[in-house]
């Protein structure tokens, strides 16, 4: 397969004597071919609709709504002499006004645009959520071929609704910064927008009558269709500070970090734990435990001072790129498969790791990786890091005798293929008679760390879906979970017509019960919802329980520290069943304000350690597609991680959270699941961003007494 090799911005690609010298130094990897130009003197937006056109209010009324072509119609509304499309959806729900790709708007490629602009106005007094997709298939929600966004226009407004559209053929959406007066701006999904065939707007309230006025459909912001990522794995349409543009670039960024490590020290307050070096000392057990003192739960090292947990998740040698046709096509260069690049290609050369590519070009591909280990200690140091966070290759047998630093590992191999089934996303079925031999196969590798000091515990798993039991254990026929729910519901409700007047439903039988499959049929009644929240807790139980023994056999010394509860997957009969189990509840929480409500309700269900495993803050200026917790700019990212992490510490329940990530996440998505809203410590190029940096040491120089409630946490919100 032949690699392209190209300069991809406007003005370098006009500059035959730059790109030579580029393609020259790029042959040192690979040899390659130039990557399609752009488009000259390309206009700068496309109209793709004015909806003051009579063939929308047409279209419209055909479709069932109400709608009034404005053109010419005077001042009904703030902008009425400007034309526009009034439509009333007269309480339809989810059924939005189908706009056909050409034949309706202008195009069907949007794939050279960055942006598309939707001009709408709320007449009413009442806030309005407004949703708009695009689709590869008529009516489709199938995954890759459909994207959708969502805003809450509030009452009396009208603006400019700008979403970004060029992440769409790569990776699914995340959210997106405020932009006025629109407010609670997301979206989700991935489509091939060089062939769209219908785009829909559509009112979500199903209650109310709503209107909305309909102004224009725009494309805006070219950008190249293919070659936008540089040869160092980098946006070459965007430019930040200490963005690399050469491989002297990395070296010298390389020089310059290590005359700063060598100069940096160990923040005052720690010992050789990274422990609070001044605070009260306990008895010295050998290893970490937990232990509430003055009405706080911390963690205690194994020399008995006082440990709160500091970090980041992920440190390994960076994220790979997931890769197919489209994604290749967006690269200017790739590494050859064999030579000096070869380990950064993975997964059967499906998937290429660019960070890998630039510590080769950094440190040679003989010693980039016990580099690449030797200077991440560094950095945790200089940092102010208390630990290594999870999903790190901390474990590893060639980075034990490396050691010198506190860690928590991921726990059992979860992702082992088995023959017992999943009730739901991430939860294998706990009645099973094959999972407590799961269990024990899956925590076998974990006795090989029983004697570790520097290991604070195991995590049990990551982000189950809690939330989906129910439908998964009611339709799931295969599951023993579901023959133990069926007797508990036989027993207390005898008949199948007594279930079916107290839960809403109509099954002829026990076992024909299922769950609902339309929206609209999802309304059990409370009584159900109460019956199905009761088992959960039951089967919880039984989960939590199991997994809590299996670690513990084959490591008895280290503490069990939950199973990450992301948002919307913490219900309390599931937080009750982890905390009678774990030494410490774990959560996973992305938002600015950190989850100190949350953790003081848990808190009187029951009073155990809590910890956060992952939250992060994110902004484009420094080429993200999309973001998890977006922040106006990269600085804002900074003062996000400091009144987070200082703000958490207050809470009397936390002992520690880990910041996600260490390296930046690749532009088009990693190969896992195409994820790519997270910022790390460390560019791709594995240049840190000292807006975090900078921000993480301050904090650590005064963390330890916020958390004893000598000094008060940092007080400045980010800007979003």
């Amino acid at each position: 397969m032949g690699m392209v090799l190209a300069v991809v911005m406007a003005a370098v690609l006009a500059c035959p004597a730059f790109a030579a010298r580029r393609a020259d130094a790029a042959r040192r990897f690979e040899t390659g071919r130039p990557a399609p130009k752009a488009k000259a003197g390309k206009a700068r937006t496309l109209t793709l609709a004015d909806f003051s056109g009579a063939k929308y209010a047409a279209l419209a009324s055909a479709q069932g709504f109400s709608a009034t072509s404005m053109k010419g119609a005077g001042r009904e509304s703030a902008s009425a002499d400007q034309g526009g499309l009034r439509i009333r959806f007269n309480n339809i729900r989810w059924q939005g006004l189908v706009m056909k790709c050409p034949a309706d708007l202008s195009t069907t490629d949007w794939a050279g645009f960055s942006t598309v602009v939707l001009d709408l106005e709320n007449p009413s007094e009442l806030d309005v959520k407004v949703s708009f997709s695009m689709r590869n298939e008529p009516e489709t929600w199938s995954e890759g071929k459909v994207a959708y966004f969502y805003a809450r226009v509030p009452g009396k407004s009208r603006g400019a609704w700008r979403m970004p559209i060029i992440q769409l053929r790569y990776t699914n959406g995340w959210t997106w910064p405020a932009q006025r007066p629109f407010e609670d701006i997301s979206g989700w999904g991935r489509v091939n927008t060089r062939a769209l065939v219908e785009a829909w707007i559509t009112i979500e309230q199903a209650d109310r009558d709503d209107e909305l006025v309909l102004h224009s459909l725009k494309l805006e912001n070219p950008v190249p269709a293919e070659g936008w990522i540089d040869r160092y794995g980098q946006r070459s349409d965007v430019s930040w500070p200490d963005k690399v543009k050469s491989d002297e670039d990395i070296k010298r960024a390389d020089r310059r970090e290590a005359g700063e490590l060598e100069k940096a020290r160990k923040v005052a307050d720690f010992d050789e734990y990274c422990a609070w070096k001044d605070g009260p000392k306990l008895k010295a057990t050998g290893f970490f435990r937990v232990e509430k003192v003055d009405g706080k739960w911390w963690f205690v090292a194994p020399n008995g001072r006082l440990f709160y947990a500091t970090g980041v998740d992920c440190v390994v040698g960076g994220v790979e790129a997931r890769f197919d046709d489209t994604v290749r096509a967006a690269h200017s260069w790739l590494p050859s498969k064999e030579g000096k690049c070869a380990d950064a290609w993975g997964n059967g050369g499906e998937s290429v790791n660019f960070y890998k590519v630039n510590l080769i070009r950094k440190w040679g591909e003989e010693r980039y990786w016990a580099k690449w280990r030797e200077r991440g200690l560094a950095r945790m140091n200089a940092w102010g890091m208390t630990s290594i966070g999870n999903w790190s290759n901390w474990r590893d047998d060639d980075v034990v005798a490396a050691k010198k630093f506190p860690w928590v590992d991921w726990g059992p191999y979860i992702w082992e293929k088995v023959d017992v089934p999943y009730v739901s996303n991430g939860i294998h079925d706990v009645f099973h008679p094959g999972f407590d031999g799961l269990l024990k196969r899956m925590c076998e590798p974990l006795a090989k760390m029983r004697d570790d000091p520097l290991l604070i515990g195991h995590f049990v798993h990551n982000e189950v879906s809690w939330s989906g039991f129910p439908a998964g254990v009611v339709n799931g026929t295969k599951l023993h979970a579901r023959k133990v729910l069926l007797l508990r519901l036989m027993a207390r409700y005898e008949t199948v017509e007594r279930l079916n007047r107290l839960w809403g439903t109509t099954a002829t039988s026990f076992e024909t019960i299922s769950w609902p499959e339309r929206e609209a049929e999802k309304k059990l009644s409370p009584v159900a919802w109460q019956d199905l929240a009761e088992f959960r807790g039951e089967f919880a139980d039984a989960w939590y329980r199991q997994w809590a023994a299996a670690v513990r056999a084959a490591d008895p010394n280290h503490l069990v520290l939950g199973s990450r509860l992301h948002q919307g997957n913490r219900p309390e009969e599931v937080y009750e069943a982890c905390a009678r189990y774990m030494d410490v509840v774990s959560f996973n929480h992305y938002d600015v304000e950190p989850p100190v409500e949350e953790f003081a309700r848990f808190a009187k269900i029951a009073d155990k350690p809590m910890m956060v495993g992952e939250y992060g803050f994110h902004s484009y200026d420094y080429g993200l597609l999309s973001a998890a917790v977006p922040v106006a700019n990269s600085g804002e990212a900074g003062v996000g991680y400091r009144y987070y992490t200082e703000n958490l510490a207050v809470s009397p329940s936390c002992v520690g959270a880990h910041y996600f990530q260490y390296c930046d996440e690749p532009v088009t998505g990693r190969s896992l699941d195409r994820e790519t809203a997270f910022h790390g410590f460390v560019s791709v190029a594995d240049v840190p961003h000292r807006w975090l940096t900078n921000a993480s040491r301050e904090t650590a120089e005064r963390l330890y007494r916020v958390k004893a409630g000598r000094l008060q946490p940092f007080a400045e919100k980010p800007k979003r």
